[in-house]
């Protein structure tokens, strides 16, 4: 059987249950868009729990947390001897490289992949070309490699490349027997390039208790039940400080081998992806802290230093059962806020039905219709494709959406995805909500209709290239 947690009562592990929901209630104070926790004491589960509509069941997109995956596969690889911290890049792509590469590209190690500090000034374009591995060496290098920290996304798919070329699998194939089997992690999903390479620096895909099986993995320094499975040296040199980082706060504690260190004097440090993907690693305290987000990570972070981290005591306290029934309600019934109003709208049967040819839009819709009634639901349509789903009253409903799940996240037909729906009438207004319950992102749509036509006011508060409302109009041909 799989690898699974001993649940027990966080005053057993040292922890009050009751400083648990105060954490719980800083995060809502601070408008902490939590989606999971887990957190784990002593190799223990002291609580777990996911808003709705995150469920356990369901992996969720790690974003740059992936990065950390990849440096253990390196780590792997030279516990083999398959690589070493010093070779160097471009002697495993002689037939990519330039007539001449530039002196500072010739002289990049894997070291230097490792620890952001290429030598790069800006990240290599990679995204859009047809071949990254090629974009990376041909890219000019400013800077003599180990000199200049830069946050590298393109450092860490060559690392992915390098793996490939070395093993003839990918990063993805190369951890399952060494990592993700003998910690009892199943369901794994990693994105790769056009050129069928694992994309290594982002495109994993986890469920929150694995990424806590990894934190786990990472506070034993490699060993799990028993076993050595990667030699503890490699973690603490991948997870100490190595480079100084150039940000603020929690992102200015220093670099190790694709880790952040956190809190000076502390010992902390943490695997980390956009919008609040973190895995939180405390050795001194013996705990790990794993959660799934759509919210500023250094937030996050705070309420974790702020509420968290003093609450960890050296020793068991006394049992709370009136504290722990209150933290076990809570964590059962965690939901996103749904949409405010009423249900129906006296008007809504008129609405009902009616195909709305829509504007040009940064989603990519090309056509909405709405179905009211007991069942309520909502047809998408982008060009030949249409997906149906329903909208739950007061809840949350699941169903699949034909999304593509990236950065711009609009509409098009690539292949299903899951989300959640839940509507309500705000006056004369169709509130609509809708999270993609596998990644960070949520759309919310105001719906006016007006006669043949509607508006919808559209926002998605993460889009990463714009956080203003976008206005469609639609048109219906009785």
């Amino acid at each position: 059987m799989p690898f699974d947690f001993q649940k027990k009562t966080p005053e057993s592990l040292g922890i009050r249950s009751k400083d648990i929901l105060t954490f719980l209630d800083r995060l809502q104070e601070k408008h902490v868009e939590l989606h999971s926790l887990v957190l784990l004491r002593h190799g223990d589960l002291a609580a777990e729990g996911w808003f709705a509509p995150y469920r356990q069941e369901l992996p969720h997109v790690l974003y740059s947390l992936s990065k950390s995956f990849t440096s253990t596969a390196i780590g792997f690889a030279i516990q083999e001897g398959l690589l070493s911290l010093e070779d160097f890049v471009v002697s495993f792509f002689p037939e990519k490289l330039p007539g001449r590469p530039c002196e500072n590209m010739e002289a990049m190690q894997i070291r230097h992949l490792l620890t952001m500090s290429t030598g790069h000034e800006e990240e290599p374009g990679i995204i859009g070309t047809e071949d990254w591995v090629e974009t990376f060496l041909t890219s000019y290098v400013p800077h003599k490699p180990g000199t200049h920290f830069l946050y590298n996304t393109p450092a860490t798919y060559m690392l992915s490349a390098i793996l490939q070329k070395v093993t003839g699998i990918s990063v993805e194939e190369y951890l399952t027997p060494r990592l993700f089997e003998p910690l009892g992690i199943q369901e794994h999903r990693w994105e790769v390039c056009p050129k069928g390479i694992t994309t290594g620096g982002f495109g994993l895909n986890l469920k929150t208790r694995d990424i806590a099986r990894f934190g786990q993995f990472l506070l034993q320094e490699g060993k799990w039940e028993g076993r050595q499975l990667l030699d503890p040296q490699w973690i603490r040199e991948a997870t100490a400080f190595q480079v100084q980082s150039a940000w603020e706060k929690d992102w200015g504690c220093g670099y190790g081998y694709q880790f952040w260190r956190c809190v000076p004097g502390q010992g902390i440090y943490r695997a980390d992806g956009m919008h609040g993907q973190i895995c939180v690693v405390f050795p001194e305290q013996d705990a790990v802290l794993a959660a799934t987000a759509g919210t500023n990570g250094q937030t996050e972070l705070d309420c974790v230093w702020e509420k968290l981290l003093p609450a960890f005591q050296d020793h068991p306290l006394p049992e709370d059962p009136s504290g722990l029934a209150q933290l076990e309600e809570r964590l059962s019934s965690l939901s996103l806020p749904l949409p405010e109003g009423e249900a129906h709208h006296s008007q809504e049967a008129e609405f009902s039905g009616r195909l709305y040819e829509l504007s040009s839009n940064f989603l990519g819709l090309t056509a909405l219709s709405f179905t009211f009634g007991q069942k309520p639901s909502v047809t998408f349509y982008a060009g030949e494709a249409k997906a149906c789903m329903p909208i739950g009253l007061g809840c949350w409903k699941e169903s699949l959406a034909f999304t593509k799940l990236d950065d711009v996240h609009t509409f098009q037909p690539v292949g299903f995805e899951r989300a959640a729906l839940a509507g309500a009438w705000d006056g004369d207004t169709f509130c609509l909500k809708m999270i993609s319950n596998t990644t960070p992102y949520t759309d919310l749509f105001r719906i006016s209709f007006e006669g043949n036509a509607l508006v919808v006011e559209h926002q998605r508060p993460l889009n990463p290239f714009s956080t203003s409302q976008e206005r469609i109009l639609g048109v219906c041909h009785l």
